[in-house]
C-alpha cells in the first residue's frame, strides 16, 4: 500500500498517460481506500479520476444506463454528442448499440477531458442473440485508437475507458493480450502489508483499542488473521468489536467471531486443556498398540492448543491447526484414530467428518467434493466438503484412502494447507483455519490384481518376513531360501520390525505425493505398525467386554468369556491381513453367530447368568462352522 491507497491503484496511475482504455477485474465488489475515507469501487473510480485531472466522469450499466454526478456533467455529456440532440425528452437507459455509439461518440469529443466507466460489460453476452457484445467492444476499442490518436488539449491524459470485471476470463483475450492500448489490472485482496496498514491507522476505532499496549504487534497480528479478507471485512471486524464490546487485546476471538460465530473457540477452552493434559493415555486406550502415532497426534493437538501450529512460517495463524498424514495396514487403528481425536477435542467423535476418496477418482470428480462452478449441474448444491465445514468449522476432517482420489483434488489441498481457506462453487469462502486435517493411506503395502474379472487386493508387506541371520537384512518376499543380499542359505521368517516396515511405507508416501504436497505435510507421515500377538490379545479382551456389556444392557444376561478367550486369540491370529476388522470377524464367526443361535433356540431368559466354556467346530455341509458349550448358573 503507497499513501494508504491499494497498489493496483498505483499500477493504474502509472498507466494512464500511455493507455486509453483499461480493463480492471477481480475483487470488484470491495471498498477501497482513499485518505480518510473508504469507497466502493465505482465512487472511487469516479472521485479518482477527477482528482487526477478528468472533468467530465460518466458511468454505464445495463440497469441504470449511463449516471452522473450532477445535472451538469449530464448536460456536458449529452453536448458532447449532438447526434443525440441533447438527450432531449429522452431517457438514459436506451439500447445497448445506441449507448457505446454515444460513448464513442463523446470520447472523440475534445471540449472535456472524458472519462467512461463501464461495469459490468461481460453481462451483455447472457442472452446475445444479435452480437451485442462484440459490437460494443469493437465500438470502445475505436473509442481508444480514436482517444489514443487525439489527446485532451489540456495536459497528457487521453480520453478513458475503464471496465469493470469480476473475472481474467471475462476479458477477450485478444483486447488483453493483442491491444497495446488496453491495459488489465487485478484488483487483488489486500495483501497482509495493506492489512497491517489498515489496522495500524484504525486500531483506535475498536473496542479498547486505544489501550493496546503494542499497538505495531497488534496489528501485525491483526494482518495474519484475516488473510483473505476483503477490506469490508476489516471494517466489519472492527463495527462487531463495537458492538459487541470484544476487546481489541484479543484480536483470534473477534476473528472467530465474525467467521464462525462463535466467541469461544473449542481450541482454546481450558476444558480442552485439561482433557490434553491426559491426551496419550486417553487416545491409547482406544487405539491399541500404536504407541508412536498416540504420542505424535497427542503433540500435535498440545501445540495447536498453544496457538503453536506451523510457528515457524510466517502468517501461519490462518492455516489449518495441523495436518497429519496416517499410513500403513488396513485395520490397525487409523479411522479409529481420527475418530478418538474428534471425541478428546470436541466431546463427540461424529467431529470426525469422513470422506471415502474412492469416490473421487474420476476427472472432475473434485466438483463434487467442492462445488461445481456456476453454469454446471449441482452448482447450486454447493460441495460436499465445503457444506459440511461450513456447517462445522470446528471439525477433523478424515480423508479416507487418500491415494485413490484424482489428482485434481489434490492441487485443490494446496490451497486448504497454505491458507486455510477455499472459495466454493457457489463463491462461499469457507475456513479450514479450526480445522485438524488427516489423511490415511495403504499406498505401497497392498497391490491389485484381476483375477477372473475381479480384483484382489494383495500384500506386498506382511506382518513376517524374511530375515537373514548373516547379514542382517530383512525380506518381505516369504518365499526367498538364499538371501538376496549376501547369499546365505536358510533365512529364517521372523516378525516384520516396525523400523523396516515404517522406512518402506515412508519411501512410497513420498515418492507418491507430489512435491508441493509433502512439504505442507512434513514431518508428520505417521506410520502405523501391523497387530502384534500381544497387541491382539488386548484387542479380543476388550471385543469380548463389548459383547459382555451389550447382552447386559439389552437383555441383563452375565456372561463369562473367560474360558475361551485363550481359543479365540489361536484363532484371530491365524490371519492378521485385515488387522483389527479381522479380529472383529473373526469374534463374529466363531463366537457371536453360535452365541446368537444358542440363546434363540435354547429360550435363554432374561436376567440369566451364562458361561461360554467352548467353542466346537463343525460341519454344515461343506462349510466348517462352530457351536458354542455354554453353562448356565443361579445369579
Amino acid at each position: 500500500m503507497s499513501g494508504g491507497r491499494p497498489r493496483w491503484v498505483d499500477e493504474f496511475a502509472r498507466h494512464l498517460q500511455m493507455k486509453t482504455w483499461f480493463w480492471l477485474y477481480g475483487n470488484i465488489r470491495d471498498v477501497v481506500p482513499y485518505g480518510q475515507t473508504r469507497l466502493w469501487l465505482e465512487d472511487f473510480l469516479d472521485r479518482y479520476l477527477r482528482d487526477v485531472g478528468y472533468d467530465l466522469v460518466a458511468r454505464y450499466d445495463l440497469v441504470d444506463g449511463f449516471q452522473f454526478r450532477s445535472d451538469e456533467d449530464r448536460a456536458a455529456f449529452h453536448a458532447a454528442d449532438p447526434s443525440r440532440d441533447n438527450m432531449a425528452g429522452r431517457k438514459d437507459r436506451e439500447q445497448t448499440d445506441e449507448a457505446f455509439a454515444s460513448i464513442r461518440r463523446v470520447l472523440a469529443s475534445r471540449a472535456h477531458r472524458t472519462a467512461v466507466v463501464v461495469n459490468r460489460p461481460e453481462l451483455l453476452e447472457e442472452g446475445d442473440s444479435a452480437g451485442a457484445y462484440p459490437r460494443a467492444l469493437l465500438q470502445l476499442a475505436k473509442s481508444a485508437r480514436t482517444a489514443a490518436l487525439h489527446p485532451t488539449d489540456r495536459g497528457p491524459l487521453y480520453n478513458l475507458t475503464v471496465l469493470v470485471s469480476d473475472r481474467l476470463e471475462d476479458i477477450p483475450h485478444w483486447a488483453r493480450q493483442s491491444d497495446p492500448l488496453c491495459k488489465t489490472v487485478h484488483i487483488g485482496l489486500p495483501d497482509e502489508e495493506e492489512r497491517r496498514e489498515y489496522f495500524a491507522t484504525r486500531l483506535g476505532d475498536l473496542h479498547g483499542g486505544e489501550r493496546v499496549a503494542a499497538p505495531d504487534r497488534a496489528a501485525l497480528l491483526y494482518a495474519n488473521l484475516t488473510h483473505g479478507m476483503m477490506y469490508r471485512d476489516l471494517g466489519s471486524l472492527i463495527q462487531l468489536s463495537r458492538d459487541l464490546n470484544l476487546p481489541a487485546e484479543e484480536p483470534r476471538v473477534l476473528v472467530d467471531v465474525f467467521r464462525f460465530g462463535k466467541v469461544e473457540s473449542p481450541w482454546r477452552s481450558d476444558s480442552l486443556r485439561e482433557r490434553l493434559a491426559d491426551a496419550e493415555a486417553t487416545l491409547g486406550r482406544r487405539v491399541l498398540g500404536q504407541p508412536m502415532a498416540v504420542r505424535h497426534v497427542s503433540d500435535i493437538l498440545k501445540r495447536a492448543a498453544e496457538g503453536l501450529s506451523g510457528a515457524q512460517f510466517s502468517g501461519h495463524e490462518h492455516r489449518p491447526k495441523g495436518t497429519l498424514f496416517f499410513a500403513g495396514p488396513s485395520g490397525v487403528g487409523k479411522t479409529e484414530l481420527a475418530k478418538a481425536t474428534a471425541e478428546l477435542l470436541f466431546g463427540d467423535e461424529r467431529r470426525c467428518l469422513r470422506f471415502d476418496m474412492s469416490e473421487y477418482s474420476q476427472p472432475h470428480s473434485d466438483q463434487r467434493l467442492f462445488g461445481a462452478p456456476p453454469g454446471y449441474v449441482g452448482h447450486s448444491d454447493g460441495g460436499q466438503l465445503t457444506n459440511q465445514v461450513r456447517d462445522n468449522p470446528f471439525s477433523v476432517l478424515l480423508f479416507d484412502e487418500i491415494e485413490k482420489a484424482h489428482p485434481e483434488i489434490l492441487d485443490k489441498f494446496l490451497q486448504v494447507l497454505d491458507d486455510g481457506r477455499l472459495t466454493s462453487g457457489r463463491g462461499e469462502t469457507v475456513y479450514f483455519t479450526e480445522c485438524l486435517i488427516i489423511f490415511t493411506s495403504n499406498k505401497g503395502l497392498y497391490r491389485e490384481t484381476y483375477d477372473d474379472g475381479a480384483v484382489r487386493r494383495l500384500p506386498m508387506v506382511q506382518p513376517t518376513c524374511r530375515h537373514c541371520t548373516a547379514c542382517g537384512e530383512h525380506f518381505f518376499d516369504l518365499r526367498l531360501g538364499d538371501c538376496p543380499s549376501c547369499g546365505t542359505q536358510g533365512m529364517e521368517e521372523v516378525q516384520t520390525p516396525y523400523g523396516r516396515l515404517r522406512e518402506h511405507a515412508t519411501a512410497e508416501i513420498k515418492a507418491y505425493l507430489r512435491p508441493e504436497i509433502l512439504n505442507r505435510i512434513g514431518q508428520n507421515i505417521i506410520v502405523f505398525d501391523f497387530i502384534r500377538p500381544k497387541v491382539l490379545r488386548q484387542i479380543v479382551v476388550g471385543m469380548l467386554e463389548t459383547v459382555r456389556r451389550d447382552l447386559k444392557r439389552r437383555r441383563d444376561i452375565d456372561v463369562d468369556f473367560e474360558p475361551v478367550q485363550d481359543w479365540i486369540c489361536a484363532q484371530a491370529s491365524q490371519d492378521l491381513e485385515l488387522g483389527g476388522r479381522g479380529i472383529g470377524n473373526t469374534i463374529e464367526s466363531v463366537l457371536i453367530n453360535p452365541l446368537a443361535r444358542h440363546l434363540f433356540d435354547s429360550g435363554t431368559q432374561n436376567a440369566s447368568r451364562l458361561t461360554v466354556l467352548g467353542i466346537d467346530e463343525e460341519t454344515v455341509g461343506d462349510e466348517k462352522g462352530y457351536r458354542v458349550r455354554v453353562e448356565a448358573r443361579p445369579r
